[in-house]
């Protein structure tokens, strides 16, 4: 084979549909499940390209690649990779945009009625023997709540069209946008007003060192009691702790996150004890065919590269020149 590419971790059965791409331009693919920065380098120093999910791609990794020409992001967020330590040696970093954008929405208004309708709650109190509505009062028509979006990227756009269907009114914080498009119905806020002002607030920003923590033990205490948090973005956005004490003194009236912080959540963490949290396994990413679509488009970005082709996904486009 003319290149040697790796997938540094793996979380799949097999790397069948990468393997099937990457042969037709000459790339041997082998299968690793790696967190550990020596052992990557170990297995990556000599490598035309690599492939990662969640491997550690930091700088110490980064500046121990001899050949390394790609690194492709199973996903969208790039938070795991060093892209300045790669730009600097002149490695592309790709990753998949649109991918999985339709299912996290979905898995967002889904947690969202969860709350709304107080489905968990209500399930689990008839599975106890308690045929009653009382518990869950107050219960509010779906058009009399505010919901607001922390940020709007592709995926809170499709929950504001998902979410205007059942009658929601939006507003939205997005400190890189200045104005909205005439189709959407919602008001562009500071990040205080939708604090203070929403029913529901949903997170769809970034990991990075400006969004971290940026739902703490300040914001909870100023959202409404009557309020709830949803997270389908990144565990670190929110303080785990503080939390946990908003959801246990009431501060806010419930929570509903597919991403945690950690991750895997520890079993005894006692937020899980709480009726008024819902947690899943960071699954919103997750169908039949996003699973496909990741998985091939992560690979063609490798094979554009070592074919001498110009990728459509490049994070560090200035690599790229005119």
């Amino acid at each position: 084979m003319k290149y040697k590419v790796i997938k540094a971790d793996n979380r799949y059965e097999d790397i069948q549909v990468e393997k099937e791409i990457l042969n037709k331009i000459g790339a041997a693919l082998k299968e690793y499940n790696l967190y550990d920065e020596d052992k990557i380098i170990e297995v990556a120093k000599d490598v035309d390209g690599i492939i990662t999910d969640l491997a550690p791609m930091t700088k110490k990794v980064i500046s121990n690649l001899n050949n390394c020409k790609v690194i492709s992001k199973v996903g969208t967020g790039v938070d795991n990779i060093d892209v300045s330590a790669a730009t600097k040696k002149r490695i592309l970093v790709c990753n998949v945009p649109d991918y999985c954008v339709k299912e996290v929405s979905d898995h967002t208004l889904a947690l969202i009625l969860s709350l709304t309708r107080k489905v968990i709650f209500l399930n689990s109190r008839v599975k106890k023997g308690i045929w009653s509505i009382d518990e869950a009062k107050p219960i509010h028509s779906l058009s009399d709540i505010v919901l607001g979006l922390v940020g709007f990227g592709k995926i809170a756009r499709l929950v504001y069209s998902k979410a205007r269907v059942f009658g929601f009114k939006v507003i939205i914080y997005d400190p890189f946008i200045d104005s909205l498009d005439g189709e959407y119905e919602a008001e562009l806020i500071d990040f205080n007003y939708l604090i203070k002002n929403s029913d529901i607030i949903s997170i769809h920003c970034p990991a990075n060192p400006k969004t971290h923590h940026l739902f703490s033990h300040n914001q909870f205490k100023a959202m409404k009691p009557s309020s709830y948090l949803v997270n389908t973005s990144r565990g670190t956005i929110v303080d785990s702790k503080a939390l946990y004490e908003a959801l246990k003194s009431n501060l806010i009236s419930g929570a509903a996150v597919d991403v945690y912080d950690p991750e895997p959540i520890e079993p005894g963490d006692p937020i899980l004890e709480l009726d008024n949290f819902i947690i899943t396994p960071h699954l919103g990413f997750y169908s039949e065919r996003s699973i496909e679509e990741v998985r091939k488009i992560s690979a063609l970005n490798i094979a554009a590269v070592l074919s001498d082709k110009k990728p459509e996904n490049v994070i560090n486009k200035e690599l790229l020149g005119n």
